[in-house]
């Protein structure tokens, strides 16, 4: 039997203005090159497995393109967006996987500080909003939401394999 093991990456995004829904949104995710190396290091034994997890968002400001060899260090395309109100990167705990699916059963909450845009998302081991240290796991595209201060944007993030 011959199987083509598939991992699928997504967000499910929501932006909120004060009590009204703005717009919902699934978007798939694009893995890095480090982040697929990553998977076969830490499976196969070569590495140890991330302790943790955190989202972040891009910032639709100067955005150009997300890129398959983008790091934390180096995303010439796209800069993160810094202004929200968590302290540090907001970090993804999903629950345990079932058939093949991992998710965060509870949204995280970006509470936005400035008016100005979102156009994607990233999943990286660092917590340091803005910061460019740790792996960059895999970037999302967005459709543009525009965000006002007091906006808040709720994330699920998944990884599906199948």
């Amino acid at each position: 039997m011959q199987q083509n093991l598939k991992l699928k990456c997504f967000w499910d995004i929501q932006h909120w203005r004060k009590d009204t829904l703005l717009q919902k949104q699934l978007c798939h995710n694009a893995v890095t090159v480090l982040g697929k190396d990553a998977v076969n290091d830490t499976m196969f034994g070569v590495t140890a497995k991330e302790a943790a997890w955190y989202l972040g968002l891009v910032d639709g400001a100067g955005f150009e393109l997300l890129e398959e060899a983008d790091t934390m260090l180096v995303h010439p395309g796209w800069s993160e967006l810094t202004d929200y109100s968590e302290l540090t990167r907001p970090q993804w705990s999903p629950d345990p996987s079932v058939a093949g699916l991992a998710i965060n059963s509870l949204p995280i909450d970006f509470n936005i500080t400035a008016d100005g845009s979102v156009r994607g998302g990233l999943l990286s081991t660092d917590n340091v909003i803005g910061g460019t240290a740790g792996l960059l796991w895999g970037t999302a595209d967005f459709e543009e939401l525009i965000v006002e201060i007091g906006d808040v944007i709720k994330a699920l993030y998944g990884v599906q394999v199948g």
